[in-house]
């Protein structure tokens, strides 16, 4: 009785492992089909203000917390993996995960290389708290870069940049972070 607990127990072990493996390969694949058509977000990509630290019209800057720690964090929807320096990994104690590197886009018909992923971030932002994986490169004077796919995920948002605010609802629950307000070396589009 004692052994075929353990068989099944072995067996119910397996049958997750193998829908990990699936939910794993479905989280892989980066294009996504909507309304018939094929979405391709292509290959991993980081703009040139996180790269830079420059910002420009469409990136906001704001201050969140990882670890008791202030982080320097930039919004950017042009970026499309949520990105954490890899100075601040090592000054935080992170644990990550060197065996998940990869080559990532930068303009300029660059590569760079991501040098791990840190699975179990918990970012704070004000009272919103964003957790997930945050894949680790070099990136020029900010601590993390938040991406396009997060700015999905919350939906409808509003900005306001003369008063210095990013508003959105989820969960029922409105929040507000605040935003940096942009420098004179911030970057406009032409």
């Amino acid at each position: 009785m004692v052994q075929d607990k353990k068989e099944s127990e072995i067996d119910e072990d397996r049958d997750i492992e193998e829908e990990d493996d699936v939910e794993q390969e479905e989280q892989n694949n980066i294009s996504e089909e909507h309304l018939g058509c094929q979405i391709d977000y292509g290959d991993p990509w980081v703009s040139l203000a996180a790269m830079t630290s420059l910002g420009r019209l469409e990136t906001f800057k704001t201050y969140g917390v990882i670890k008791k720690n202030r982080v320097l964090t930039m919004i950017d929807p042009k970026s499309t993996l949520n990105i954490i320096d890899k100075r601040t990994t090592k000054k935080l104690g992170l644990s990550i995960n060197i065996r998940e590197s990869f080559p990532i886009s930068a303009p300029g018909h660059q590569q760079i290389q991501c040098e791990g992923v840190a699975r179990r971030i918990k970012l704070q932002v004000r009272d919103y708290t964003l957790k997930g994986p945050f894949y680790i490169t070099d990136v020029g004077g900010v601590n993390v870069v938040l991406e396009i796919q997060w700015l999905i995920s919350i939906g409808t948002y509003s900005t306001n940049h003369l008063e210095g605010f990013l508003k959105f609802q989820e969960n029922g629950y409105e929040y507000t972070i605040k935003i940096i307000p942009p420098k004179e070396n911030m970057v406009v589009n032409s």
